[in-house]
């Protein structure tokens, strides 16, 4: 016997995913908040990005301070006065996440976006001679090991942990 579903929509975002893979994925479903139009809000004259979908503020530029160890990236994110705002921080896992359109790759941004210098490589051999990916950290320190923290890729949205001690980018964030 199969059992109706009840789809419940919540205040969560779409994910940006349209395409279906197979039926029940989603693509199918698309539960979740609709995108607002535009998306994100350039702040002019201070290099900052409003998402007026999650009222998080972005630096413009994402590569504000090139690569460096996590430990480094945070105190420069709590150190950060840009755009004439000194409340600034490193994202959590969640917040970078919120970024993503999994509907997309190559960056797996929303199509559009206003951002600048995006990290967002493809991992290759080649290009990792130099040692690391275009990975962004996030404040989230993995649990198993106080060591290691997540960080994101955007270039196909993969996210997973590593020693804190790599040496990948930081986006800063603030808000909302």
């Amino acid at each position: 016997m199969k059992r109706n579903r009840e789809i419940v929509t919540t205040q969560l975002a779409k994910t940006g995913l349209t395409v279906v893979y197979h039926s029940g994925d989603d693509g199918s479903y698309q539960i979740g908040k609709n995108w607002p139009i535009p998306r994100f809000t350039i702040q002019e004259n201070i290099d900052c990005v409003k998402d007026n979908l999650t009222g998080l503020i972005w630096a413009k530029d994402a590569n504000i301070n090139g690569r460096d160890t996590w430990n480094n990236q945070i105190t420069f994110c709590n150190n950060l006065s840009y755009g004439g705002h000194d409340d600034w921080r490193m994202p959590n896992r969640n917040e970078m996440a919120s970024l993503m359109d999994y509907g997309n790759t190559f960056p797996a941004l929303p199509t559009g976006h206003p951002f600048v210098n995006v990290m967002a490589r493809y991992y290759t051999e080649a290009n990792w001679a130099d040692g690391w990916g275009d990975f962004y950290w996030t404040s989230t320190t993995y649990a198993g090991n106080s060591s290691q923290a997540f960080w994101h890729q955007v270039w196909d949205t993969w996210s997973t942990i590593e020693n804190k001690t790599s040496l990948y980018f930081v986006w800063p964030v603030r808000g909302p």
